[in-house]
């Protein structure tokens, strides 16, 4: 099922695309695209049926009308502007020979161009989930899968909230792991996902990437969180940004005794206090990439706002920002040009974490911002993807 508004050339491309690699029935669904007249030639062309919107009614909406238009046990959801390779679809199938599994979904990766922010996109993709499989739910290192390209079980999925115009795919990913089914992400296969052909349009991807967090916190809480870690991990972090180092190694080593107690009992190579010191300073060394990054992204806006208001502030958000592009870009392989690839990833950051905060806002809601503190075992904290 594909869906489509105002993209024919993106949907004439995939369906091609489709025509040569699957005898399954494509079903169109074009939701109040301008030139209603192009897709419907477009989809006839290539045998594809077609459903139509007289109005938008956004993405979930439109993947409903696909949905309920089928009784096929499995569906396939595929973007107007995706390329998917040649034999995505029965790689992914055979994942659902598991009766548990409810969605299986491929990597999506940007395309390989040129231009900015294609090259960006290709190395950096906030829909770009990594090399490494695994079982989606929140909190985890694959926290959901994006909506672009996707197949469900028919029996698990009765329907994407059709209120969410940014968001339904996480929305629903995260319904299907809290009911009991198995959402897994398989990067063996990949589909190619069109960067936006303006800056402008681009900015308000991300944006509206960030608009979702405040209606998905109100429907799933704190899987929405933007930060998790442990608080004396955070605390230290801090104090070492704000110039007290002192006070940092103080915070260290009373993490470090309240984790030697947790020891007792076992015998460490050199001594309880001595592996509990080494525990937490190479916990909090790992986790500091992570929190910068995590920060960053979210509180960016509020943060650039502090520091030009409040001098003192301008070094830890300086080197808070620096630390987040760094990491990105280290994760990202270490593209060149590197000084355009961070100012790139500044840019989405803070046009991602000014939606976060205009949907507090819209909503009248600040769980969004509210970042999950909870005290480990050990102090390391969870590193974030992006």
């Amino acid at each position: 099922m594909i869906p489509v508004r105002d993209n024919p050339s993106g949907l004439e491309a995939v369906l091609r695309l489709c025509a040569r690699t699957s005898q399954a029935r494509v079903t169109v669904v074009d939701d109040g695209s301008l030139d209603g007249a192009a897709v419907e030639r477009i989809s006839s062309a290539h045998g594809a049926a077609l459903l139509r919107h007289d109005v938008p009614r956004g993405p979930g909406a439109a993947r409903n009308t696909g949905l309920h238009a089928t009784t096929a046990p499995l569906v396939a959801f595929l973007d107007a502007d995706t390329l998917p390779e040649v034999n995505w679809l029965g790689e992914l199938v055979a994942h659902f020979e598991d009766p548990v599994v409810g969605a299986v979904a491929p990597r999506v990766r940007g395309p390989a161009g040129s231009s900015l922010r294609e090259r960006f996109e290709a190395a950096a993709s906030p829909l770009d989930l990594g090399d490494q499989p695994g079982v989606v739910r929140p909190g985890t290192s694959v926290p959901f899968v994006p909506g672009a390209a996707v197949i469900v079980r028919r029996t698990a999925v009765d329907h994407f909230d059709p209120t969410l115009r940014v968001g339904e795919d996480v929305d629903l990913v995260w319904r299907l792991a809290a009911s009991g089914w198995h959402v897994r992400y398989d990067p063996s296969v990949a589909v190619t996902h069109a960067a936006r052909p303006s800056w402008g349009r681009w900015l308000a991807q991300r944006f509206a990437y960030g608009l979702s967090a405040a209606p998905l916190e109100a429907r799933h809480g704190d899987a929405v969180a933007p930060l998790r870690a442990d608080p004396r991990v955070l605390a230290t972090v801090g104090l070492v940004l704000l110039g007290r180092p002192r006070a940092a190694i103080g915070l260290l080593s009373w993490s470090a005794a309240s984790l030697a107690k947790q020891l007792d009992g076992i015998s460490m190579r050199g001594g309880n206090e001595s592996a509990a010191r080494q525990i937490a300073a190479r916990g909090t060394a790992l986790a500091a990439p992570g929190l910068a990054r995590s920060t960053f992204r979210t509180y960016g806006p509020l943060l650039i706002a502090g520091a030009i208001v409040v001098p003192a502030m301008r070094r830890p958000v300086a080197t808070v920002a620096l630390a987040a592009t760094a990491v990105r870009w280290w994760r990202a392989g270490k593209p060149r040009p590197g000084l355009a690839f961070a100012t790139l990833s500044v840019l989405d950051d803070l046009a991602y974490g000014t939606g976060v905060l205009a949907g507090a806002v819209r909503a009248r809601r600040v769980g969004a911002l509210r970042p999950r503190l909870r005290p480990a075992s050990s102090v390391v904290a969870p590193i974030s993807r992006t």
